[in-house]
């Protein structure tokens, strides 16, 4: 085993905290966010079918351990309302007993990965960010991701559905 730095562990945990509220911002732009037992869920009117455009998160382990499988009949129940495509339940902290419950009604959990530090910038000095800002942009973006061979969030959707959800968050 290897022992990690103080000051990098530090830096690690900053930087996770970091990636884990930007995400969370993220999900709530331009959606409509909806207290539920133990966390939110956030959506965007007309694109819930997309596995994109709904997210369960900032969901507390402890209150889905002590609602049990009421809270997932509850919250799968919420999500079929909005006409969700795809249940997304992003736990405030795993090894938790939410863990084993969500596993047990046929959860799987996914890691994500995040870049910061040094790789992340130098990975920025060898791409431009374009900004999307009118309809030929918007084409552009589109076309980009009809030829990518997955979304950016892994999960398979059409593009054109992606680029909606992009234009709602900003809108």
């Amino acid at each position: 085993m290897t022992a990690v730095p103080l000051a990098a562990k530090i830096f690690q945990d900053d930087a996770l905290r970091a990636a884990i509220e930007s995400d969370r911002a993220y999900f709530e732009m331009g959606a409509m966010v909806e207290r539920i037992e133990g966390g939110e869920i956030a959506w965007l009117p007309g694109l819930s079918a997309s596995p994109g455009a709904v997210v369960v998160h900032r969901v507390r382990p402890e209150a889905v351990a002590v609602a049990g499988d009421a809270w997932i009949a509850d919250t799968e129940a919420r999500l079929r309302n909005l006409g969700a495509g795809l249940s997304r339940i992003y736990l405030d902290s795993s090894g938790t007993a939410a863990d084993e419950l969500l596993r047990r009604a046929g959860y799987q959990p996914r890691a994500e990965i995040a870049f910061a530090g040094d790789a992340a910038s130098r990975a920025a000095r060898d791409c431009a960010m374009i900004p999307v800002q009118d309809p030929q942009d918007w084409e552009r973006k589109l076309q980009f991701h009809e030829e990518a061979s997955e979304r950016p969030d892994g999960r398979s959707s059409p593009a054109a559905d992606w680029v909606a959800i992009e234009k709602a968050r900003i809108a």
